[in-house]
């Protein structure tokens, strides 16, 4: 999905709190391009699917 434009990866060893954050806004301020490139591989909820897993990290839930 990354080669495709659709998400991004970030490698453990580099993983960090301001990182993640980092991509994250990264991804809400260009969303209509990850979510294009993702409903052209099939996951056209990807954004949202992601928007709802950091959600549950974010308390916990995981």
């Amino acid at each position: 999905m990354e080669e495709q434009g659709a998400t991004r990866m970030i490698r453990e060893k580099e993983l960090t709190g301001e990182v993640l954050l980092s991509h994250i806004e990264d991804m809400i301020k260009d969303q209509k391009r990850y979510a294009d490139a993702a409903e052209k591989i099939g996951q056209p909820k990807a954004a949202n699917h992601l928007y709802k897993e950091v959600k549950k990290l974010i308390r916990g839930e995981r």
